[in-house]
């Protein structure tokens, strides 16, 4: 986390969830980056960052929605019209992979 560099290209959409003050920018890079906003300290949002990846093409917009179980998601899309969603949380990330893990054992 961090470690990676900011936008190599062009912001095409931002997105701030005020209510977690949590800034969200895609980008013609293909990727989409989650900065932890806090009002007093915008420098640290810059230094600490999630890079959310998956598209091939430019990201042309994102929201945010909530799945059938209420577990917020970002949905985004791009120049293709592939449409990916990521869970907001990654508890609730954690939660899914575990529930897959346990169906697979059944089986």
């Amino acid at each position: 986390m961090g470690d990676l560099e900011l936008h190599r290209s062009e912001i095409t959409k931002l997105y701030f969830d005020e209510q977690n003050s949590t800034l969200y920018s895609a980008s013609f890079d293909n990727q989409i980056l989650k900065y932890k906003v806090e009002k007093l300290n915008f420098e640290r949002a810059v230094r600490e960052f999630i890079s959310l990846i998956g598209h091939k093409k430019w990201i042309l917009d994102l929201g945010l929605t909530k799945n059938e179980d209420g577990r917020e998601l970002i949905v985004t899309v791009d120049k293709n019209g592939n449409v990916l969603t990521c869970y907001k949380n990654l508890a609730d990330l954690a939660d899914k992979v575990k529930n897959l893990n346990s169906e697979k054992t059944e089986q």
